[in-house]
């Protein structure tokens, strides 16, 4: 017998992966620019641009009191695309895929992994989540981090008990 054999329900968990992610691009790719350039993507993406060509502009958005991770991150992989708000949307749909992992373990971790796979399909379906991580916002890096906050705060919490 081969120890190193994966067992079947391991292929049922890798299978549940596969689909969830599948699914999450799916629906974050498809047609990604079919939106129109917002105003708030436009200011971020210029900042970007402004980032991208002088490194010594690093806080311009702190002009307006913006927080300057995404527009750095976007600033990073502008190059990379011949579009800049494809640019801005994908870094969007990258911090969203850290949400979806986040919902997901929370559910896995609190409750069962049945309920962890049902959270990370309603967030995927979740119309919030669709419309501002298709998006060049600010906000779906927001949403990741307060994820991986309570995440991380409640791992604190069950330490110290």
């Amino acid at each position: 017998m081969n120890r190193n054999a994966l067992h079947p329900a391991s292929y049922r968990h890798v299978y549940f992966w596969s689909v969830l992610i599948i699914l999450y691009f799916a629906t974050r790719f498809y047609n990604l620019t079919a939106f129109p350039i917002f105003s708030d993507e436009a200011i971020y993406i210029h900042w970007a641009q402004i980032i991208s060509e002088d490194w010594a502009e690093l806080f311009i958005s702190k002009v307006e009191g913006k927080l300057p991770i995404y527009i750095w991150l976007v600033a990073l992989i502008l190059p990379c695309f011949d579009d800049p708000l494809v640019a801005g949307r994908v870094i969007s749909i990258v911090a969203g895929i850290f949400t979806l992992l986040g919902v997901i373990h929370i559910g896995q971790k609190y409750y069962s992994p049945g309920v962890g796979w049902l959270a990370g399909i309603f967030y995927i379906a979740c119309p919030y989540a669709l419309h501002l991580e298709r998006m060049a916002l600010l906000e779906s890096l927001l949403t990741a981090c307060g994820v991986w906050v309570i995440i991380i705060s409640l791992n604190i919490a069950q330490a110290t008990i």
